[in-house]
């Protein structure tokens, strides 16, 4: 699949996550948070690729658990991820940017969903710019604090927004739907969430991921990225009777309705 001028394809795995298959500049394959590595295996059997390497976002099984079987497979592939995300890892993210590994990458520290947390933005010149962001940002929505605090989540939501808006938004599951419902019940007069959920829905009944996002599209549809919106604001006011809330704690908050929506 070609999604702008990127070679980008969501690998389906367990019931809702998505491992990125990426082309770099220079013709390598890479995939991207490889929970099940089955999937990939079957992906580029059926479409005879070679394996360059694996990026990793954080140490959740569900985006680690099919490294060692990948490994196996294809012994000459780089694992770039922390030694204490990811076991097998063999370069380091910071040596993977440093070196020029992938050209234009940029590794984005954004602990919240969990501490160890990392993003991939790939940012070249000539290309579309890609965030590979795991489970920090979703459409919609974001990661669950399982191990952060608000005062992160809202520290990550501002690195986020400061992102080119055509930067392609790869997200680690497809929650698209479930996340505008929510959203529309923050922002019931919100236009752009109503024709998202059309287009979201229609593609989920053909099959079709709704992802990529775009950094732009988020800044008008995702309430975490839109905390300082009157609208947003508002609506966690009158839910929890706040009054002179900070950002971090408004997006705490936020979290906490989400969490029992």
């Amino acid at each position: 699949m070609r999604v702008f001028n990127v070679p980008l394809t969501p690998i389906p795995a367990f019931n809702d996550n998505y491992i990125w298959l990426w082309q770099d500049q220079d013709g390598h394959y890479w995939v991207v948070d490889p929970g099940d590595a089955n999937s990939v295996i079957n992906h580029l059997a059926s479409n005879q690729i070679a394996l360059h390497g694996i990026l990793i976002t954080h140490h959740h099984y569900d985006h680690v658990g099919g490294v060692e079987q990948l490994i196996e497979k294809y012994p000459r592939s780089i694992v770039v991820a922390n030694p204490q995300t990811c076991s097998q890892s063999t370069m380091l993210p910071s040596e993977c940017a440093s070196q020029d590994i992938i050209r234009g990458l940029t590794v984005l520290d954004v602990p919240a969903h969990t501490l160890d947390h990392i993003a991939y933005f790939i940012n070249d010149g000539e290309n579309t710019p890609i965030l590979f962001c795991g489970d920090a940002l979703f459409s919609c929505g974001c990661g669950r604090l399982f191990e952060g605090n608000e005062k992160q989540l809202d520290h990550v939501m501002e690195l986020f927004k400061h992102l080119p808006g055509h930067t392609l938004v790869c997200c680690a599951h497809e929650y698209t739907v479930d996340n505008i419902k929510f959203a529309q019940a923050v922002e019931p007069n919100n236009k752009a969430l109503d024709e998202y959920l059309d287009e979201a829905i229609k593609r989920r009944l053909t099959n079709q991921p709704t992802l990529p996002s775009t950094i732009s599209r988020e800044l008008t549809v995702n309430p975490f990225m839109r905390i300082a919106h009157d609208s947003v604001r508002q609506s966690l006011n009158h839910k929890y009777n706040l009054s002179d809330a900070t950002n971090p704690e408004l997006i705490g908050k936020l979290r906490e309705w989400k969490d029992n929506f």
